[in-house]
């Protein structure tokens, strides 16, 4: 069986060998950590998270990768990253930046406004709402595309999960706001309503702030988890792996 994962930098392992894209990344991240300890099931693995890519990315590259590659015979591993995050393509160029790093200097090659276009997204596309919302409804899409297909997977939250403010994680976000000139009240799914699905709660970021009490430093200099974090990231998705290869 494949296992394919799937994420921003924290799934593709970023800083556990080089600070940036580099495929040796991955032969120490959780990812394949957990493919190790299941080594007499999995016999092939493919990671192809990639550094800075939002939640939307997550959704469509791996929906691609099945629908080209097949989906028999695989294992979906997601880590989910901020939403806050946004991906797009621009003359020939793919994009990512978020509501706090602007596009980077080869980005700038995709066209002159797009420092313009960042500001806007900054200043009016940042509604916790929206956030909220969407980020709910990316995670409910996979999860049950996956489960039509038959595919198995396990799926856990590297920031925060949906629901909860960026810049208050622990503060629920409503689905919908309170008050707006236009009533947008259809039904206001909790967050909570998505462990239906093989999902883990919690973010690993805060969990590996509170196991920093006890491990000492988990994280790399430019905060990714080093690879003693990646092995309690991989401890704790197990259990999910586990019940839906049914070898528990």
């Amino acid at each position: 069986m494949k296992l394919l994962a799937n994420g921003c930098s924290m799934t593709h392992g970023q800083e556990l060998v080089t600070d940036g894209y580099d495929m040796r990344n991955t032969q120490l991240c959780y990812a394949k950590k957990i493919y190790d300890e299941f080594d007499d099931i999995f016999d092939e693995y493919d990671n192809v998270a990639l550094p800075g890519v939002s939640n939307a990315h997550i959704v469509e590259s791996t929906m691609d990768y099945l629908i080209t590659q097949g989906g028999d015979n695989t294992f979906v591993l997601i880590g989910w990253t901020s939403p806050i995050r946004y991906c797009f393509t621009h003359n020939e160029r793919y994009l990512r930046f978020n509501i706090h790093n602007p596009p980077s200097e080869g980005d700038w090659e995709a066209g002159p406004n797009i420092c313009d276009f960042h500001e806007q997204f900054r200043i009016h596309m940042n509604d916790p709402h929206d956030l909220a919302r969407q980020f709910f409804h990316q995670v409910n899409y996979l999860s049950t595309y996956l489960e039509y297909a038959g595919i198995p997977y396990a799926m856990s939250y590297f920031f925060e999960e949906p629901g909860y403010s960026q810049s208050r994680r622990r503060l629920i976000t409503n689905h919908w706001p309170k008050n707006a000139n236009t009533k947008l009240e259809f039904g206001t799914p909790q967050p909570n309503w998505l462990y239906k699905h093989n999902i883990l709660p919690g973010a690993h970021w805060n969990f590996l702030n509170t196991q920093a009490k006890e491990h000492g430093n988990l994280w790399c200099s430019n905060r990714h988890p080093n690879e003693l974090g990646h092995e309690l990231i991989a401890e704790r998705i197990m259990p999910l792996v586990s019940k839906h290869l049914g070898t528990t």
